[in-house]
């Protein structure tokens, strides 16, 4: 279980208020000893004013009046009706406390992320909530790219009944990456896994392998990850 209390950040007349009911929320969670993981939703965190100074400035000092409660886990997640990804990451985070072995997919993750050069990889359920991830060296405006790629595959892989949707692009780096949505059922569920490769330039067979070695071993990840999250 996790408590969502949501701030709109663009009302500070309000904050005051918010800061009080929080209050309150915290003092029944005590009395009740509900230690519970509470996550704050700083809302309205829009884009085109992300990188304005006072709005950060007034993000920190809620931050820091909302910490005095160290005996609960807070997590913070600044987010965007315009930015759906912070939504989805702030509510993907809210699920993962549901699933007792998440920590074990992650490790999965970094496991099979080694051995076959993996950037990305991804478990999204079809509600667009990421079950589980991991990625290394990725820079968030490429995970951004990568996260509105899949949405725009992930049309073509309903439209057209696939189970399986290759594609590629290019990082910010100029590099070339090779992307594949899997499709898995699991517990009668269908869960999309997204895998994201970096092209190898002057081998692209090494990087035609790696595909393939992972599509040979689907079948076992889809028993893997079934078992981790049941």
């Amino acid at each position: 279980r996790s408590f969502i209390y949501l701030i709109d950040c663009q009302d500070p007349e309000r904050y005051g208020e918010s800061l009080d009911y929080f209050d309150k929320v915290m003092e029944y969670f005590k009395e009740q000893r509900q230690n519970i993981p509470i996550m704050v939703l700083l809302h309205k965190f829009d884009p085109e004013i992300k990188e304005n100074r006072e709005l950060n400035k007034r993000a920190l000092v809620l931050k820091q009046n909302l910490l005095k409660y160290k005996e609960f886990q807070i997590y913070f997640f600044e987010t965007s009706i315009y930015d759906i990804k912070s939504i989805m990451d702030a509510f993907s985070t809210g699920l993962s406390f549901l699933f007792e072995n998440v920590e074990m997919l992650y490790s999965y993750f970094e496991d099979i992320s080694k051995r076959y050069n993996i950037l990305f990889i991804s478990l999204i359920d079809s509600t667009g909530i990421t079950v589980g991830e991991y990625y290394s060296a990725l820079r968030l405006i490429d995970k951004l790219k990568i996260y509105n790629l899949y949405l725009e595959v992930l049309k073509k892989v309903k439209m057209e009944n696939k189970e399986k949707y290759e594609f590629s692009d290019i990082l910010s780096n100029g590099k070339r990456f090779s992307g594949v949505i899997e499709v898995l059922n699991l517990s009668n569920f269908d869960f999309y896994l997204l895998i994201i490769i970096e092209e190898e330039k002057e081998n692209l067979e090494k990087t035609i392998s790696a595909l393939d070695a992972i599509e040979a071993e689907k079948d076992k990840m889809e028993v893997i990850i079934s078992q981790i999250l049941t």
